[in-house]
């Protein structure tokens, strides 16, 4: 009963705003416009009075057509089948109303004002004129809440799965619009963690921003401790949560980095979320069914969405699917940063030419071998992946400033290989089947197997600065990831879950990984143990485990769920009309007019959602590509070492005497002239 209540509350309004946008085309002779029959067969009538009455008298508690509408049904809804809770509602209403009243006073008391003059501000920040309209408005707010409330109760799996309807018919679809997939799929959350190390570099400082010392060795140390480097029986390598936990200098350090949910709407910055899906839906080679239909929903789509790269048209899915140029003039997709620079880094960080007796072009601070290593290697808003090899800071012969055979204009940007790097823990995770390098090596991995992702990201905030990513969950991760053979962390293509909805193993499907009870919940997941039952590694336990805080992580996927389609309402409408609900409740229209054009609203306003979002996507996908492309422009320079991005000989040679006599390179119009 209730859940039918509440279907007739919410899609009714639909039927009041087609009524209120057609009114001059639609007479409604005060006569029955709808009929409901709930699930219990009660059935109630709808006059267009009834409905439509309300909408020229003034309401202090909405100011929109639709909000009266709404508000009359809920009103109704609540002065009739659930009377009996308009005793709470109104006690918590006038607690309320007490508030602002105290509050008033205080704000008298403190600005040297009357009562009067500040209850009347509280007032009209309402929207209300007197004591009562605000009593009434703050019940209504209650009862909205509640009702809401309910609903969503009775529907988060469903709509979490695929909707609350079942799968829409072609001649259905014709009719109403595009039929909901689901949070799952229409969102495609994921849950992520990161290491954020701050730089100073302002964001659009491509090639010549500026880090202090102690920005270079965070950024060092964070890389080092990932790789495991050091590491050993005495002195254990450190988990990613351990790290971010000392290093990461955001919020989420208490955490472990966890950054919650991250699905399509999150508004995380460009390099961060869009990284992430390229490399999840373009680099990473896993293939299993699910992965394979569904990772399109990460990308751009529109072939006609285009940027110009090299003056061609070139659509914006290229521009990431060809992604960053190697050494060898090859288009390998992900880019690459050697883990010798971390080390070449950590070398550099206090060198400024302090103690040389000339200062190298004056002081220049973009010539602070630091600097020069900082922007070479790790000042790209491109997703990365991190290698086991070396740069040529690290083979320089110390006393001449040089790498022998190398010269200015043929430096490598992606290192050479290093059997030492190579050995270290963090390279030991088999990945080549993930993400596939021309030259076959291993990329960095946590102590849990997970990829480990770099990006220059920010947005001259809090955020600015180099994170490190690790994705704990994908949205294209069906059935779960374990490591195989303890080598590499790779999905299972079949559930582990058993008919009876125990599993065999600790390995949640996607579903139940986003489960809306917390761990104390009787319908909270579970894996069979041989001495009984152990709860489910979910999102909501992952890295809270502590029994305080499950509650909190279990609101934070029904709010995700709840919030992830703003016509929800039209598709409960259409299977009422269609009756189709399941319970029994249907609603029939007694005027063939207002039923269709109802009809045609709700398809108009869908197709209208869904171009607009997906006019908005490729907007984003396309402004984040056309930065990208001007990235590597100015990083290529002319071949020279002369471009804006500083040649890493100028970090090689920065104390030697051609720096300090400006003769060869540091000669005026060399490679490392910069006066």
């Amino acid at each position: 009963m209730k859940k039918a209540k509440l279907t007739l509350a919410l899609v009714a309004g639909l039927v009041g705003t087609i009524g209120l946008s057609s009114c001059n085309e639609v007479t409604y002779n005060e006569g029955v416009v709808l009929t409901y029959v709930d699930a219990s067969g009660n059935r109630q009538n709808y006059t267009a009075k009834e409905l439509l009455g309300e909408y020229e008298k003034g309401s202090g508690a909405a100011s929109t057509s639709f909000d009266k509408v709404y508000e009359l049904l809920i009103r109704n809804y609540y002065n009739g089948t659930k009377k009996d809770e308009l005793n709470s509602i109104n006690k918590e209403a006038n607690n309320q109303v007490n508030g602002l009243k105290n509050q008033a006073d205080e704000n008298a008391n403190s600005n040297g004002t009357t009562y009067q003059e500040e209850f009347e501000k509280i007032l009209s920040s309402n929207g209300v004129d007197t004591e009562s309209e605000l009593f009434s408005l703050k019940q209504y707010e209650i009862e909205k809440e509640r009702f809401e409330a309910d609903f969503y109760y009775n529907n988060l799996e469903t709509m979490r799965d695929g909707s609350v309807l079942e799968t829409a018919t072609a001649a259905e679809e014709a009719i109403w619009g595009k039929n909901d997939e689901g949070y799952l799929l229409s969102k495609m959350p994921y849950h992520v963690r990161h290491i954020l190390v701050k730089v100073s570099a302002a964001n659009g400082a491509l090639t010549q921003g500026k880090i202090t010392e102690s920005e270079a060795k965070n950024l060092a140390t964070v890389i080092k401790l990932l790789a495991g480097e050091g590491a050993s029986e005495t002195n254990p390598r450190q988990t990613f949560g351990a790290i971010a936990a000392t290093y990461s200098e955001d919020g989420s350090n208490k955490i472990y980095g966890d950054l919650k949910i991250m699905d399509k709407d999150t508004s995380f910055v460009n390099e961060f979320k869009l990284g992430v899906f390229a490399y999840d839906a373009l680099y990473n080679k896993t293939t299993t069914e699910y992965r394979t239909a569904n990772k399109d929903r990460l990308l751009p789509t529109d072939t006609e969405n285009t940027v110009l790269v090299g003056g061609v048209e070139t659509p914006v899915k290229d521009v990431f699917t060809d992604g960053e140029e190697d050494d060898d003039g090859n288009r390998t997709g992900i880019g690459q940063i050697p883990y010798g620079a971390a080390i070449a880094l950590l070398d550099a960080a206090e060198e400024t030419g302090s103690k040389l007796a000339y200062k190298v072009n004056d002081g220049n601070e973009v010539f602070y071998p630091r600097n020069v290593l900082f922007n070479k290697y790790f000042n790209k808003h491109n997703v990365c992946v991190i290698t086991p090899r070396d740069v040529d800071y690290n083979l320089r012969d110390g006393s001449s400033g040089t790498v022998a055979g190398t010269e200015v204009h043929d430096e490598k940007y992606n290192g050479v290989p290093s059997a030492t790097y190579a050995a270290l823990p963090g390279f030991q995770r088999d990945t080549t089947g993930i993400v596939e390098l021309h030259t076959g090596e291993n990329v960095l991995t946590n102590s849990e197997g997970q990829i480990v992702l770099a990006v220059r990201a920010g947005s001259s905030g809090s955020y600015e600065g180099v994170h490190f990513i690790v994705v704990d969950r994908s949205a294209l991760d069906l059935y779960g990831s374990k490591l195989e053979d303890g080598k590499a962390l790779t999905e299972v293509t079949t559930t582990a879950k058993e008919a009876s909805g125990v599993y065999t193993e600790n390995r949640a499907n996607l579903s139940d990984y986003y489960n809306t009870y917390d761990p104390s919940n009787a319908k909270y997941p579970s894996y069979a143990i041989p001495d009984g039952l152990e709860k489910l590694t979910t999102f909501v336990n992952r890295w809270k485990q502590q029994s305080t805080e499950w509650k909190s992580r279990a609101n934070e996927v029904v709010s995700a769920i709840k919030g992830y389609n703003s016509n929800m309402s039209s598709y409960i409408f259409e299977k009422l009309v269609l009756g189709e609900y399941g319970d029994g409740a249907k609603i029939t229209f007694k005027d063939e007019n207002v039923q269709k054009l109802v009809e045609s609203y709700v398809k108009e306003k869908r197709v209208k959602t869904a171009s607009d979002s997906e006019n908005s996507w490729e907007e984003t996908w396309k402004t984040y590509a056309e930065y990208l492309i001007h990235q590597e422009e100015i990083r290529k320079g002319n071949g020279k070492g002369t471009g804006e991005l500083i040649s890493e000989t100028c970090a090689i040679g920065y104390l030697t005497a051609d720096a300090q006599n400006e003769t060869g390179v540091w000669a005026k119009g060399g490679a490392c002239y910069g006066k």
